[in-house]
Formats: C-alpha cells, structure tokens, sequence
C-alpha cells in the first residue's frame, strides 16, 4: 500500500499526471479496486478479505470489467444487482446463463485467479503512413516519403524480433478533391527469404512504387505496410543466406544501438532525404510536456 501510494506521488511530482492504483489478488478484482481508487483517494487495496467484502456490497455489478449492459440487465433479472451479489451466485447457474467467461468472473470476484495478464502480442502486420504536408507529384518527393516510412517500419519490425516476409506500397489521391484525377494504386511484393534488413526493404518499397506511380496525379498520401511477420529465428532461407543475414542483421543492430544512445534519426538512409518538403505539417500540434525538457513551460 505504501508503496503504491509513493508511486502515485512520484508519477504526480515528476510529470503532473494524476494516476490511480488499485490493488487486488486477481484481475477482476484489480479492476474493481482501482475504480474505486479514482473516486477516492487514489489508492485502493482489496488484497485482504475484509476490504474485498466491504467494497463488494456497494459495488455496481454494470461497473465490473467484462461485464457489459446486456449481461447487467440479465443480471438484473436475476436478482443480481452488485458485485457482491454476483460473487455469491452459484458459478455453474452464471456459466449456464453467460458461459465460461461469466463463470471465470464470479471466481475472480472470490479471489481466484482464472483470467491471464495479457503481454502485448508481436504485431502479424505494421503499417507506416503519413498524409503529406501538401500534394506531390514528383516522384523523387515521394520516394523519399516511402523510404522514411520503409526504414520506420524496419525499426519497429526489429524491436518486436521479428521479420517481415512481404512489403506492400501504396499511394493516394485526395478523396476530398473531386477535381483531382484519382488514383489510389498498391503492390506487394515478396522476400525471397524473411527479413528486418532496412536495407532490402527500403530498396523493395522503392522498386513498388515506381511500379504504381504514375506522372500527373496530385498525390496526398503514402504508406508501405510489412507483411506475413514471423518471429526472428524463423529459418527458411536458401543455402547461400544465412551469411548475408548475419552481416545485415549486424549493421542493423549497429544502426539501431546508435540511434537509441544518439537519438531518433541520427543515422538514417540517404534515400530517406534530408530537407523532406512532402512532410506532414505540424505546426498546431501540442507540445511535448511530459517527455520533453525543451518543451516544458516555464514562468518568466
């Protein structure tokens, strides 16, 4: 409890971001204790059977997590109207009525624990697109756009270990511009072998779209999205690959370690350009107050 409580105090000191914590021995419970925690006093523990007890008679049972407003009513007519109510119902008559997840509930509520912290899951897919800060219709413009978004996607490809079997490019027109000719061509493309190389990604994106673009259109969009991602130590390469991806997965791991130590962007692909006039504007966007000592404001 003591710790929790210095915890919401540092957050609070360091960042001004109020938080609350709700303790408990399961995630139901959790839940419960830290809705409880942010109409009090920011800290909540239902650790202990007596507290659990006490907050469950009170606790509406529409404000349980995973309890939605179709169940609440059913609920409802049963006579079930608190959480308290709910953690005393007979589990077979609720897995009955609301199956196995409605079940899973009613023992979490008495403090065993049935439902699994989710980890965050490797994404199957990554995207990386941008409006541009005005229309394009050069093609050098746009390629630099696709390489940017290409090498960003690489490194988020890399942080997850994994890599990518397939590069899709897209490019669009402005919907919003009827008198615009329209054009919202894509192309994929795949890897001879699964990769995170920004190298050969970059080189695959830049080959699709000089595929798809076609002079004269007012371009106002771009993305390339990686496909069919496996984790790291898939091995499905030809006989001669296994040199090259321990050469490239070297220089990437280089590239990666000096631009985490340096800062984002410190080393980049040439093909990424430099002055990037096609970028998004960001002039109205809010500044960084909670992760940015330049940005944070100061009374003069």
């Amino acid at each position: 409890m003591n710790f929790a409580s210095e915890i919401r105090t540092r957050v609070r000191q360091w960042t001004g971001i109020p938080v609350s914590i709700g303790l408990g021995p399961t995630k139901t419970l959790a839940k419960v204790a830290n809705k409880l925690a942010k109409k009090g006093n920011g800290v909540v523990n239902l650790l202990h059977a007596g507290e659990r007890d006490h907050a469950l008679l009170a606790f509406d049972v529409a404000d349980i997590w995973g309890v939605g407003r179709q169940t609440t009513d059913a609920l409802a007519r049963l006579g079930i109207t608190t959480a308290a109510q709910l953690r005393d119902a007979d589990p077979r008559r609720i897995r009955q009525r609301f199956t196995v997840t409605g079940e899973r509930i009613v023992h979490e509520l008495r403090g065993q624990a049935c439902l699994d912290l989710e980890a965050p899951q490797p994404r199957k897919n990554i995207i990386c697109s941008r409006m541009f800060g005005r229309s394009v219709t050069d093609l050098a413009d746009i390629a630099e756009a696709v390489c940017s978004y290409a090498a960003r996607a690489a490194e988020k490809l890399r942080a997850q270990h994994s890599r990518a079997q397939a590069v899709q490019v897209f490019i669009h027109t402005s919907r919003f511009r009827p008198g615009d000719r329209q054009h919202h061509p894509a192309m994929t493309a795949a890897f001879d072998h699964p990769t995170s190389d920004s190298f050969q990604i970059v080189k695959t994106a830049r080959h699709l779209l000089r595929q798809i673009h076609t002079p004269g259109h007012n371009y106002n969009k771009a993305g390339i999205m990686l496909l069919d991602i496996v984790p790291e130590d898939y091995q499905q390469a030809h006989f001669f690959a296994a040199g090259e991806r321990e050469r490239a997965d070297g220089i990437m791991r280089t590239l990666d370690s000096i631009n985490r130590r340096m800062g984002a962007g410190t080393l980049f692909l040439a093909s990424q350009g430099i002055r990037k006039s096609w970028a998004m504007r960001r002039n109205l966007k809010s500044p960084y107050y909670t992760t940015r000592l330049s940005e944070i404001p100061s009374a003069g």
